[in-house]
C-alpha cells in the first residue's frame, strides 16, 4: 500500500471506541467515531454505524454450524463533509439495540467510511 499512498494521497485512519463493551438486547450503545483526515482534501460522502447479530447454533446431523447474521441498525453519523489534510474529526453516536434481539446472539459494532477516490 506504500505506492498507493504516494500516488492518492492515503493515511486516512478511522477509530471506533465503545463506551461499554457489552449491552444486552433493548440497551443502547454508545461510543465515539474518530476520522483523521489524509494527506491531501479529501470528500467524507459518509460515515456509517452498524449493529449487526451474529447467531452461531449447531445443526443436528451436521459438523457444520448454522450462522444467522442480521444488520439491526444502520445508521448515518454524518455525511457531506470535507476533511481537511491531517484533520481529527470526532462524532459521538448512541443508538438502540432492539428489544426483541436475540440475548443469545453476539452484537458487533461496525463502522464505515465511504471516501471516494
Amino acid at each position: 500500500m506504500g505506492l498507493l499512498n504516494k500516488l492518492f494521497g492515503g493515511g486516512t485512519q478511522l477509530e471506533l471506541k465503545l463506551d461499554v463493551e457489552k449491552v444486552p438486547p433493548g440497551g443502547t450503545v454508545a461510543g465515539s467515531l474518530t476520522l483523521t483526515g489524509g494527506k491531501k482534501p479529501l470528500k467524507l460522502t459518509a460515515l456509517k454505524v452498524d449493529i449487526v447479530s451474529v447467531l452461531v447454533q449447531s445443526k443436528e446431523g451436521s459438523s457444520l454450524p448454522s450462522i444467522d447474521i442480521k444488520v439491526l441498525s444502520s445508521n448515518i453519523v454524518a455525511q457531506d463533509r470535507d476533511l481537511a489534510p491531517g484533520s481529527l474529526n470526532k462524532f459521538e453516536f448512541r443508538y438502540k439495540i432492539p428489544e426483541d434481539a436475540k440475548p443469545d446472539a453476539t452484537y458487533k459494532v461496525m463502522a464505515s467510511a465511504d471516501i471516494p477516490g
